[in-house]
């Protein structure tokens, strides 16, 4: 559902399958400290509801369903229904969300509806009718031997299923450690650019360590890249006119101290690696 009541999707809802990507914003019927009650959401629905973007510095971020709801959890709250995010209990909580479509606790069920129609049919008996089969005389038949075929075989292109993570600054206590993980697989994205953007930044130890000028970031204007799987890394950071950072330039601080929160979290890279046994899950 719609984040915001002051944005174009005002009382937008629609029907979402629990892998797609959605930003998340959650609810809480207790107060908690930074969360915000909005008095357009108390007026409509008669109780207080407590909303909130982030945990901290740090936002929800972009998930599928079931990460959505544990990250929810975990700050010790749910997510909003899709009413209370319609009536702004989640509204102008930061992070660039009131205009996204929202992840709400509320289920659709697709349902499909299939009339029967019952049609008597009467049919008159046919009635037979005598054949006469005039004997066919055998023809000699000569089968010419079939040329054998050259047949090549196309290889295989690689498929690559992996990609490295790594740590999103060196002050951090995952410093200096990477690893390997699947495509689908959700991480926090920092995303990289080899010429100057406004509002990114140029570390001076990514530039001494690689001896080129890197630039870096995570969010787009207010709104962070968030957790995505490696296809939607990839697709935010060409939408920003810039590419996923290198391992190497990750953990050479590319794209540390850039905001939301995830210089201590495993980043996306574009560095692709085998998975245990070859390039094939």
């Amino acid at each position: 559902a719609c984040g915001a009541s002051n944005q174009a999707c005002k009382g937008q809802s629609k029907m979402a399958h629990i892998d797609e990507l959605h930003e998340v914003k959650c609810c809480s019927d207790t107060s908690k400290r930074r969360w915000k009650k909005s008095s357009t959401c108390v007026s409509a629905l008669g109780r207080n509801v407590w909303g909130a973007s982030k945990r901290g510095r740090r936002c929800f971020g972009v998930r599928n369903h079931a990460s959505a709801e544990a990250v929810c959890a975990g700050a010790g709250a749910r997510l909003c229904t899709a009413e209370e995010l319609l009536e702004d209990c989640g509204a102008a909580t930061g992070c660039g969300y009131d205009d996204d479509m929202i992840w709400s606790s509320t289920a659709g069920i697709f349902e499909k509806v299939q009339e029967e129609s019952t049609v008597a049919i009467t049919v008159a008996p046919t009635p037979p009718v005598p054949i006469t089969v005039t004997p066919t005389p055998p023809v000699p038949t000569t089968v010419a031997p079939t040329p054998p075929v050259p047949t090549t075989v196309a290889p295989i292109p690689d498929v690559v299923s992996h990609f490295l993570v790594a740590c999103g600054a060196s002050n951090q206590a995952c410093k200096g450690q990477s690893k390997m993980a699947h495509i689908d697989e959700l991480h926090e994205v920092k995303c990289c650019s080899d010429t100057s953007k406004r509002r990114w930044k140029k570390s001076s130890t990514c530039v001494s360590a690689l001896g080129r000028n890197v630039w870096g970031a995570s969010k787009r204007g207010r709104r962070c890249f968030g957790v995505r799987n490696h296809a939607s890394a990839e697709a935010v950071c060409a939408g920003a006119g810039a590419r996923l950072c290198t391992a190497e330039e990750l953990l050479e601080d590319c794209g540390a101290a850039t905001g939301c929160g995830y210089d201590d979290d495993m980043i996306w890279s574009s560095t692709a690696t085998k998975a245990p046994g070859g390039i094939f899950d």
